[in-house]
């Protein structure tokens, strides 16, 4: 039934579309980068992309188009790990600007790092911005964004590492978002339903029939998931999370001041999670396992970040439960 879904939306997309460009990485293809592809296209276009590594950072603007990859014809899960799209740290890897109807569909979204776009928001003073794996910046009441089945991994913005949403109608579904950091608010997902001109056309939706995992993200504030609304209760059916339950350090509705809003419920299920939370001391190493127990000097971490997720109440990790001070650590934000 999933599969059949997929063929369906693509369908309606080939039928509307004035054509169907495909994109590849030998010269038996018309458009050997999806950037080439997109500006050669119109609204309504359908954009195939065969698998491989593409150094892109994309920008979709006031197009309306279905963007996939195999797996958008044929159902293939295999397609989303083989066609990557790497933004190489130097920007946002997709950013979206007034389209009304966009779909992204079956890639690995990674290496984006948000940098300011002057016309799109109002932070210009910022070096650093927004939405490292995908910004999305738009002024539409009707259409959506949809996001479906991408793996969105090892993005970092100053807001929304993975996807930064601003007044925008943006549709999840199936999406493993995880690995991503932001400086301030929504390592994960950062959403607020104001966009720049301080229109409220916003909305977000997490598919409940084809439910997204987002955990392992890390923030100052929201981990996994930042909701900037008020008077509204959204669902948030989650396949995996970081943890078993939320504390509103990982999923979470602030104000301004970084306050929990009273206004504004979440409800939020969660199928399996990542960490299991554990009150004991916590060894880490540099020949570590993330998969170790992190229990004994016999199975140490290898991460200082899985030991402070694994931390329970989330304390800092005292420093002589590290095992070597003159080691280098790895940890996932290394921007």
């Amino acid at each position: 039934m999933k599969t059949i879904t997929i063929l369906t939306t693509l369908l309606i997309f080939t039928v509307l579309s004035a054509s169907t460009l495909f994109v590849g990485q030998d010269n038996s293809f018309d458009y050997q980068s999806i950037q080439q592809a997109i500006y050669n296209s119109v609204s309504n276009d359908t954009i195939i992309v065969y698998p491989g590594l593409y150094y892109e950072n994309i920008k979709i603007i006031e197009k309306n188009i279905f963007l996939g990859s195999l797996y958008s014809i044929t159902g293939d899960g295999g397609y989303i790990e083989q066609t990557i799209i790497d933004g190489q740290k130097m920007d946002s890897v997709i950013l979206c600007l007034e389209s009304q109807l966009v779909t992204i569909e079956g890639f690995t979204i990674q290496n984006g790092q948000g940098i300011d776009v002057p016309e799109a928001h109002w932070d210009t003073h910022r070096p650093l911005g927004h939405g490292g794996g995908i910004r999305l910046n738009n002024n539409f009441t009707e259409g959506y964004i949809e996001i479906n089945n991408n793996i969105i991994t090892n993005n970092f913005g100053y807001n929304g590492g993975g996807i930064f949403i601003s007044g925008s109608k943006v549709s999840l579904k199936g999406n493993t978002i995880f690995k991503n950091s932001s400086y301030n608010t929504g390592g994960g997902i950062y959403y607020t339903a104001f966009n720049f001109y301080e229109l409220d056309p916003g909305e977000i939706y997490f598919s409940n029939e084809a439910k997204n995992s987002i955990f392992y993200n890390i923030a100052m504030h929201a981990n996994d998931i930042f909701i900037g609304d008020s008077g509204r209760m959204f669902d948030i059916p989650l396949a995996m999370a970081t943890y078993s339950h939320n504390d509103y350090l990982d999923i979470a509705c602030l104000d301004t001041n970084f306050h929990r809003r009273t206004d504004v419920w979440l409800n939020i299920t969660i199928e399996t999670w990542f960490v299991d939370e554990v009150d004991a001391d916590i060894y880490v190493s540099p020949e570590g396992d993330d998969t170790n127990s992190g229990l004994s000097e016999a199975e140490p971490l290898k991460t200082i970040t899985m030991a402070l997720h694994k931390s329970i109440g989330r304390v800092n990790l005292d420093i002589n439960t590290v095992l070597d001070l003159n080691s280098t650590y790895t940890a996932y934000r290394d921007y």
